[in-house]
C-alpha cells in the first residue's frame, strides 16, 4: 500500500506500510536494545515541540534556508547533468523525504519531463527494502534510479546500501547516493562536506510528511506509524514551498561534489579520533548536527558535545539538552559542530 502521508500526492509516493504500532518511551527503548532487540523493531513516542524548541526551528529556516534551497540546486543541477530528463528519485525515509519532495519540484521548474518520487526504508544491519525497490523497478527504469538522503554522519547508510544492492537478484539499479551534506566522504554526490544545520533535521514526522521513521518487517514493505496526533504542528509542505521560493536557478549554482577517497579517508581519521577520546564503540557515537539531534529526540544520550556552545546551528541541542538534562561539554577542537554519545545501558 503506498500513500503520501501529509504531502500531496504528486509530491512522493511512500512505500511504506502505514500501522498504527505500538509505542514505547526512549527508556523502555534504551533497556530492550540493551536486552539484544534491534533498534528497528521498536518505535519511540514522539512528542509535540516545545514553542522554545519550534522557535529554534523558524531561527534555522531563517538563517539557513537560503543555503539549504541552494544546495538542493546544486543537486537537481547534477541529477540533470547525469540523468537527463528521466529521473526516477528515491529518498531514504525519513530525512531523506523531504529532499526528494524539494527536488522533485525543482527538477519540474528546470523543465524535466519525467520525475518520479518513492521514499523507501533502509535500516542498519537490515537493509534495504527490497519489496518497495521491487515495486520501483517494476514501474520506472532501473537505470533511472537515483538514491537520496539528508545527510551522512558516519557513513553507515551508505555501506548499508551498496551492500544492500550487491545482494540484489532483480534489474541492476545504480547503487548512487546523493546528500546534501556529507561529512563522512562517502556519497557518490554531494552539495558540501560541511557540518551546518539543515532545517529539517531539527524536526521529525511533522516536517516529513506525519509519519514515524520506518519499522523493520520480515515480509513485505517495512512499516511506518501515521502520525494524525501531530497534526496541528505540522510543517511538511510549509517548508517545501519555503524552500522552492528560495532556490536559485541550476544555472546560477555549480555542480555537485563527486566522490571523493581522500575526503572518505579524513572522514575515517576524524571519527577514530572521536572513539578513541571519548573511549567509545561505533554504535554510540553520532558526529554532526544532524545525528546529534536525532540522538536527542529518540535515544538516551550520555553526552551532548560542541565546538562552540555559542555557535546559532547548535542552539536546538542546547534546547533539547535543557529538557532531557544531559550534560553538555565544550571542545573546541571537536572536527564536527557537534557530536552526541550515546548512554550504554547494562542488560
Amino acid at each position: 500500500m503506498s500513500f503520501s502521508g501529509s504531502y500531496a500526492p504528486e509530491d512522493v509516493e511512500f512505500l511504506l506500510e502505514p500501522e498504527f504500532l505500538a509505542q514505547v518511551s526512549v527508556a523502555e527503548k534504551e533497556a530492550a536494545i540493551a536486552r539484544g532487540q534491534h533498534y528497528s523493531e521498536l518505535l519511540s513516542v514522539e512528542k509535540p515541540p516545545t514553542e522554545a524548541y519550534l522557535s529554534s526551528y523558524r531561527d534555522a529556516l531563517l538563517r539557513n534556508g537560503g543555503r539549504f534551497a541552494r544546495d538542493l540546486a546544486i543537486l537537481a543541477r547534477g541529477l540533470v547533468e547525469t540523468y537527463g530528463d528521466r529521473i526516477t528519485l528515491v529518498s531514504l525515509a525519513r530525512a531523506g523525504t523531504p529532499v526528494g519532495v524539494a527536488l522533485r519540484r525543482l527538477l519540474l521548474r528546470h523543465g524535466v519531463s519525467d520525475v518520479v518520487h518513492y521514499s523507501i526504508s533502509i535500516i542498519r544491519d537490515r537493509g534495504l527494502d527490497f519489496s518497495a525497490l521491487r515495486h520501483i523497478v517494476e514501474n520506472r527504469p532501473p537505470e533511472s534510479v537515483c538514491f537520496l538522503d539528508g545527510w551522512t554522519g558516519k557513513g553507515v547508510i551508505r555501506r548499508e546500501l551498496r551492500q544492500t544492492l550487491s545482494e540484489w537478484r532483480g534489474p541492476t539499479v545504480p547503487p548512487a547516493l546523493w546528500v546534501v551534506a556529507d561529512l563522512s566522504g562517502t556519497s557518490d554526490q554531494c552539495a558540501t562536506r560541511e557540518d551546518y544545520l539543515i532545517p529539517s533535521s531539527i524536526l521529525g514526522g511533522t516536517i516529513s510528511g506525519l509519519i514515524s521513521r520506518s519499522v523493520w518487517s520480515p515480509v513485505g514493505l517495512h512499516r511506518c506509524r501515521p502520525l494524525p496526533e501531530l497534526a496541528e504542528f505540522d510543517l511538511s509542505r510549509e517548508f517545501i514551498d519555503t524552500l522552492e521560493s528560495l532556490a536559485p536557478l541550476l544555472s546560477e549554482v555549480p555542480s555537485p561534489l563527486p566522490y571523493n577517497a581522500a575526503a572518505e579517508a579524513e572522514g575515517d581519521r576524524l571519527l577514530a579520533n572521536l572513539l578513541q577520546k571519548y573511549q567509545a564503540e561505533p554504535p554510540h557515537v553520532k558526529p554532526g548536527i544532524g545525528e546529534s539531534t536525532r540522538v536527542m529526540l529518540r535515544r538516551q544520550p550520555r553526552r551532548l558535545i560542541l565546538k562552540n556552545e555559542r555557535d546559532p546551528d547548535v542552539a536546538h541541542l542546547l534546547v533539547l539538552a535543557g529538557e532531557r538534562q544531559t550534560p553538555v561539554e565544550i571542545e573546541p577542537d571537536l572536527p564536527y559542530r557537534a557530536a552526541a554519545l550515546i548512554e550504554v545501558q547494562e542488560d
